[in-house]
């Protein structure tokens, strides 16, 4: 679940990017099937960017953090047994699942009672086909569209009221509108917490009538079709997952009706999308510090131990005994800035919390609150070798050196 949450973050970072990118940029055009796409393929860029960042082929349950912590008396003694609990961190997660997850379940749980509604409305009324379109017509019924079915209160007649509210909903019927809706429904009831996804809702929806006031003014007077507007102004919207002809803000859509063309140079305008799109790719697809810690998360088997003797005497027969520890010995580790190293026979041989110092080396703390800072030589998907310095005190005098070590996952 912390690998949801984490790719939740960063597309609400992508998300608080991209909106105002679109508002400012934007949304004041006449270019309304371009700024439909721009929408869609922001939404859609900052859904996708943050998966840049994320290794699906890690089989380790944790994944977001990097520790390795040991010294040379620790990996030469297998009587250490440590039981400090790392509860805290584990806690708030798991709270914030509760929380994402109810709300989540939530809006999902409408999303459904919505089309619910909207086929038990199907089902009510009396179906009649015209030009691959179903006309849904019921006396409760308000102008509406879903898909390939518009909704009427009277059968279609010569009315111009009916014929401009018919034309306007067939116009979403044509133009796939549904489909955008539907996408960012789902989106909302995954991204329920984020603002901004609902002013994508909203923008995109804006720009559905835009672009269908737009067709039906050029067939019938603007003036008239806008007076049928504000006559329908008042009657309270039908479910948010339909088109519903009296779509708010009427004054907007009036205007932009009313509004002057944009010329057709503005288009170069969305010419601002590349660099918004390499901005997202770059703030997640990079090899990041965080990258390299979710490479190292998970449990580590030790292949190797060598020591390089800078002073000292001789501990050839100690260093032997550290292979033998190391070897075939486990290393894990955890997302809560935890670790636990256990010996060849299973036994628990240490364990300690870490800060990382850059993307090339970290420190570490143990139980006795001793620090030791480690290099990180090499990291391969399934290797990965450390080295660290070493100095202690033995019955035959001081011994320095490094300690180098190779795993595999």
């Amino acid at each position: 679940m912390e690998s949801t949450l984490i790719y939740l973050f960063e597309v609400s970072i992508c998300l608080l990017l991209a909106y105002p990118v679109y508002y400012l940029a934007f949304s004041r055009l006449t270019f309304f099937n371009v700024n439909r796409l721009c929408i869609l393929l922001l939404i859609i860029a900052s859904l996708v960017t943050p998966l840049l960042s994320f290794d699906f082929h890690e089989t380790a349950p944790t994944n977001a953090s990097f520790l390795f912590q040991t010294n040379l008396s620790n990996t030469l003694s297998d009587q250490i047994t440590l039981n400090k609990q790392y509860g805290t961190t584990s806690s708030h997660l798991f709270w914030f699942s509760i929380i994402y997850l109810s709300g989540a379940i939530w809006a999902f749980f409408k999303l459904g009672y919505q089309l619910k509604m909207i086929f038990d409305r199907i089902k009510a009324s009396s179906l009649e086909r015209k030009n691959g379109i179903t006309l849904a017509i019921h006396p409760k019924h308000q102008y509406a569209s879903f898909f390939k079915y518009i909704f009427l209160p009277e059968p279609l007649n010569k009315t111009i009221e009916n014929q401009q509210a018919y034309l306007h909903e067939s116009l979403h019927v044509q133009k796939l509108h549904s489909w955008d809706v539907l996408f960012l429904a789902i989106c909302k009831a995954i991204l329920w917490f984020h603002p901004m996804i609902y002013l994508f809702d909203k923008s995109i929806k804006e720009v559905h009538e835009f672009e269908a006031d737009k067709m039906v003014s050029l067939k019938y007077s603007t003036s008239q079709y806008a007076r049928l507007l504000v006559e329908l102004a008042s009657q309270k919207s039908t479910l948010a997952i339909m088109h519903n002809f009296n779509y708010s803000p009427i004054k907007n859509r009036i205007i932009m009706m009313n509004k002057t063309k944009s010329n057709q140079w503005q288009k170069a305008r969305f010419l601002l999308l590349i660099p918004v799109l390499a901005a997202m790719s770059m703030l997640f697809s990079f090899d990041s510090n965080m990258d390299q810690t979710k490479k190292l998360t998970g449990t580590w088997t030790g292949t190797s131990l060598e020591f390089q003797q800078s002073a000292g005497p001789d501990i050839k027969a100690m260093i032997e005994g550290g292979k033998d520890l190391h070897i075939n010995g486990k290393l894990t580790l955890n997302k809560d800035f935890s670790y636990v190293i256990k010996n060849p026979a299973g036994e628990t041989n240490g364990s300690g919390e870490w800060t990382a110092k850059g993307s090339d080396s970290f420190t570490t703390i143990d139980q006795k609150g001793e620090k030791t800072t480690y290099q990180v030589l090499t990291l391969e998907r399934d290797k990965m070798t450390t080295a660290h310095q070493v100095q202690m005190v033995t019955p035959r005098g001081e011994v320095k050196g490094k300690i180098i070590l190779t795993y595999k996952k």
